[in-house]
């Protein structure tokens, strides 16, 4: 059951961790060094209810339809319907809209519904897509929450789609224990995954102790799906001892796989085989960066485009809207795989044109830049 109380231990004891461990600076001490960037903000709106779009935390692009995927939903909205124990929560959608819009720099974008829980509870939070041989498939990671000892308490699946002309056609939703703490994933066919696991723990003492003493227990698991409708699927560990594994994403030709390591401000890059296959050699390099990084995409070009929080202690007194915190820094960086080397592309110390970014993709218009507290995209041009 997710308690107040036990949460609120849990939320003052994570905040402590990553004050004392959490390298980066406070996002006020930095400067602004992006205020004359070209980034335009784009409200996020439902198309067809007309509501603002709050909490659009990935993004995943099909070029070869033309359309952006967004999953989204209202984090505050939902803690507060778990800690007033209502019996309907707030729920999310994962929506779509055509890449040109954004090239017409809109002030508005009205995004299309096309995947609701319908009688599942749905709050999809990590999404990836995948192509091969004329088929176009969608994942996401769905934290659901389910009725238990009088409370409300949450776990995670697998939910698998197929892209088609009007949008998503839900196949299957897979669970298994072993994805309680699932967060992004990435798929290396439409059958295998990478799957990022932030806690080695579910719940209980295990994950508060892991968010106390900064305890490096996060994981990559790979996830094989039954080809059938829903059902389990078979998980094994292949990279371990991350600090917070967060965002994850396979190169276009998928010969490697960078994953960030948030609390160790870091992105590492595997060998997409290698990893798969859990070999020990897997990891090529291991990139720090002056922050922590969330999700994470590959450009056309080959740099991995990472959105990353400038201070991690900012982040979590927003989320949780602690001392009536409600913004925190954002940042986005280009990484050269190969040499290490890192660019600034977005800076944002404060969160005021954009609030906590959590994604960021190449597209031909510039960079898009996606938040998990926010309802408004970044488009920056070059």
């Amino acid at each position: 059951m997710v308690d107040r109380r036990w949460r609120a231990g849990v939320l003052a004891a994570s905040l402590l961790a990553l004050s004392v461990l959490a390298p980066g600076r406070d996002a006020t001490a930095e400067p602004d060094t992006g205020r004359g960037d070209p980034c335009q903000r784009v409200t996020l709106v439902d198309g067809r209810s007309g509501e603002a779009v709050v909490g659009a935390e990935d993004i995943a692009i099909d070029r070869v339809s033309g359309r952006i995927f967004l999953s989204a939903y209202d984090r505050w909205a939902l803690d507060d319907g778990v800690d007033a124990d209502a019996a309907n929560l707030p729920q999310g959608t994962i929506y779509a809209a055509p890449l040109a819009v954004l090239a017409r720099r809109p002030e508005r974008l009205p995004l299309r519904p096309v995947a609701r829980g319908a009688d599942r509870d749905f709050h999809p939070h990590g999404i990836a897509l995948y192509r091969s041989a004329g088929k176009a498939h969608l994942f996401a990671i769905n934290h659901e929450y389910r009725r238990r000892d009088g409370g409300w308490t949450r776990t995670s699946a697998l939910a698998r789609y197929r892209i088609t002309p009007a949008g998503l056609s839900h196949l299957a939703t897979h669970r298994h224990p072993g994805l309680c703490r699932a967060n992004d994933l990435a798929a290396l066919d439409a059958q295998t995954l990478l799957v990022t696991r932030d806690h080695g723990a579910c719940a209980g003492p295990g994950r508060w102790l892991e968010m106390l003493l900064g305890l490096d227990r996060a994981q990559v698991v790979r996830a094989v799906l039954d080809g059938g409708g829903d059902g389990d699927v078979d998980l094994a560990t292949r990279a371990a001892d991350l600090g917070f594994a967060n965002g994850i994403a396979r190169e276009p030709g998928g010969h490697r796989v960078a994953v960030a390591a948030t609390r160790d401000s870091a992105i590492r890059i595997y060998d997409a085989r290698a990893l798969a296959a859990g070999e020990p050699t897997a990891l090529r390099r291991t990139v720090r960066l002056d922050g922590g990084p969330d999700n994470l995409s590959w450009s056309p070009k080959g740099e991995v485009i990472a959105a990353v929080h400038p201070s991690l202690l900012a982040l979590g007194m927003a989320r949780h809207r602690w001392f009536g915190r409600r913004r925190a820094g954002s940042r986005v960086v280009a990484v050269n795989p190969d040499t290490g080397r890192t660019r600034a592309l977005f800076r944002d110390p404060g969160g005021t044109r954009l609030n906590a970014a959590t994604s960021a993709v190449r597209i031909d218009a510039g960079v898009v830049v996606s938040s998990v507290l926010d309802d408004a995209l970044l488009v920056c041009r070059p």
